[in-house]
């Protein structure tokens, strides 16, 4: 994110903290955001004309944009309908409760976590990444 955008946002990163700030500094008053309880930012504009606000677009478009909508290692599939997305874990993880609220868990240790001195046992597979396609990662991640 740029530091200041031309609707007035700034994003303050307070290393010493560890703490972000973002500000808002109102530059129209014919202009608002609003953030939605459902996670959802509004941009209104007043039109003179009728005498009340309209909105000029809102983000994100689908749940599937909403930061850690599925929590923790997993991810948001849209559904063909549009009535049913569904969450789901990463391969090599599973839910942590049934509804998915705390997300997923690792089903196995990772090898450095099961032997921590000593070489791998036989039978052991290698830790190693696994391929995601078709992903998006956080709109602030490095």
């Amino acid at each position: 994110m740029v530091p200041t955008y031309i609707y007035g946002f700034k994003l303050n990163n307070f290393e010493q903290e560890k703490k972000m700030y973002f500000y808002y500094s109102q530059f129209n008053s014919s202009h608002h955001y609003v953030l939605m309880s459902n996670s959802i930012e509004r941009h209104l504009v007043w039109a003179n004309d009728t005498e009340k606000w309209y909105q000029f677009w809102a983000q994100p478009i689908t749940q599937c944009e909403i930061y850690n909508w599925c929590r923790n290692n997993a991810t948001y599939t849209n559904s063909v309908d549009g009535k049913s997305p569904t969450c789901s874990c990463f391969k090599g993880f599973e839910r942590e409760s049934e509804n998915l609220s705390g997300g997923c868990v690792r089903r196995t240790p990772l090898q450095c976590e099961r032997n921590s001195n000593s070489s791998a046992t036989v039978g052991d597979q290698p830790d190693e990444f696994y391929l995601m396609q078709g992903v998006k990662l956080p709109d602030l991640s490095y």
